[in-house]
């Protein structure tokens, strides 16, 4: 294994995983990855699109998704500082993953509509559309963001119910 300096193989190193990232993102490999899975997806929603059963619709996260974080986790050291990381999304000034912005792009242009989900708070909800469309999301259909008061301590049930929902309005 890569972190095979630790006194346990099968605990990994903290720094050796923190630079082990950095060496996949700064190789061009991560960005190469990404419009890999881009590509597969924009495969597969043509493959669906002649398909009668509902709206066509796709619903993409946010964080790591289709905005990156990187410019904030790098100079944190990929911890999260809650105050710190507030300050920076409000900045609005995340940029786009290449390849999401890729499908997102080509899903409009056939008439998909296209929804993002996100464990950001209510709070977020003008920065991150502010953000989004600087980053070249224009026009998109809808955002959901975490409610205020939400008590979960996972955001799946929320992301679920908000695709559950959308499905049942018929995309």
């Amino acid at each position: 294994a890569p972190w095979a300096d630790s006194a346990d193989p099968k605990i990994p190193n903290l720094s050796t995983v923190k630079n082990l990232i950095k060496d996949y993102k700064d190789s061009g490999r991560w960005d190469r990855d990404n419009m890999g899975v881009a590509e597969q997806a924009i495969r597969y929603l043509d493959s669906k699109l002649g398909e009668k059963n509902g709206k066509p619709a796709i619903v993409l996260d946010i964080d790591d998704t289709s905005l990156s974080n990187y410019p904030y986790e790098l100079p944190h050291d990929f911890g999260f500082v809650s105050s710190e990381w507030l300050a920076w999304a409000n900045k609005s000034d995340a940029p786009a993953l290449p390849g999401t912005l890729k499908l997102y792009q080509h899903a409009k242009e056939k008439g998909v509509y296209v929804f993002f989900v996100t464990g950001r708070a209510e709070a977020l909800r003008e920065s991150t559309v502010k953000n989004l469309e600087s980053a070249g999301f224009k026009a998109f259909d809808g955002i959901y963001t975490k409610p205020d008061g939400y008590a979960e301590p996972s955001v799946v049930p929320f992301k679920s119910g908000v695709r559950a929902h959308l499905e049942a309005e018929g995309y």
